[in-house]
């Protein structure tokens, strides 16, 4: 789906950073998607990794991103109180 292409690296993989996942989540939301994609972002005990503090541009684009979240996708749940916290 071309939707995705601008959300890719040169291999076809989704490109690595904070800011693009939360803005390739909102154009996945249009395709139907959910936000699978954000559980890269979290630690061995389940939680958002502390690394993304320093993510100035890409902690307040998840802020903004999560709240497209629909009825139980925990992940988004987890991302707004986490950035909600940190923000």
């Amino acid at each position: 789906m071309d939707i995705f292409n601008k959300y890719k690296d040169e291999n076809g993989s989704f490109k690595e950073s904070l800011l693009d996942d939360a803005c390739g989540l909102l154009a996945l939301y249009e395709a139907a998607h959910s936000g699978y994609i954000f559980n890269k972002y979290k630690d061995a005990n389940g939680s958002f990794k502390e690394s993304l503090l320093d993510d100035a541009c890409g902690l307040p684009a998840l802020y903004e991103a999560v709240h497209l979240r629909v009825w139980r996708e925990d992940i988004l749940d987890e991302a707004l109180a986490f950035t909600t916290t940190h923000l």
